[in-house]
């Protein structure tokens, strides 16, 4: 039996039934009561989602995350999650969202307006048993450690250009 709102959300005054199928999101409706919207969604399920019934792919909002009041256009490139900018409307970001689809994801137009860091010193830690500035970052759910510094401005120079350079350590034969 299908949970009593699985694939229904609320937007606004109505009630649109969205489904993924492989990574492609569908549209399959909107409507005025939630009570509508369970049964059109149980006939779907019932006739197995057929493509006959898809309004279409609902892109609107690929690629854009909604994170603290802004929006984040974020890209998964060879396993490596990529951050293109910061905006402070919706129309804003998909604007950006297509000229970068357009460019074919080009890096050189990452567009950070996050500043710089604030009082902490994200990624940095300052071991209290050895006096040294430590800087390491999770990735793909791995600790990776970068180093240990004797100063706090060498950790944060260093950091800094891991952050350039997205964490990837491919790039290292590079520089």
């Amino acid at each position: 039996m299908t949970r009593p709102n699985k694939y229904i959300y609320k937007k606004g005054n109505y009630y649109n039934i969205y489904k993924y199928i492989g990574k492609e999101c569908y549209f399959y409706g909107k409507y005025k009561n939630i009570d509508e919207a369970r049964q059109h969604r149980d006939f779907l399920v019932e006739h197995n989602w057929d493509i006959q019934y898809q309004i279409r792919p609902d892109k609107s909002m690929q690629y854009i995350r909604y994170l603290d009041g802004k929006y984040r256009i974020y890209k998964t490139i060879n396993k490596t999650c990529h951050y293109y900018g910061t905006f402070e409307t919706v129309q804003e970001a998909r604007e950006y969202r297509d000229f970068l689809i357009e460019h074919e994801w080009d890096i050189q137009y990452k567009k950070y307006t996050r500043g710089p860091q604030k009082s902490t010193h994200k990624y940095i830690s300052h071991g209290k048993h050895d006096n040294k500035y430590h800087l390491s970052k999770t990735i793909h759910g791995v600790n990776t450690h970068f180093g240990s510094y004797n100063t706090l401005q060498e950790a944060v120079h260093e950091r800094d250009f891991w952050i350039s350079i997205n964490w990837n350590i491919d790039l290292l034969d590079l520089y």
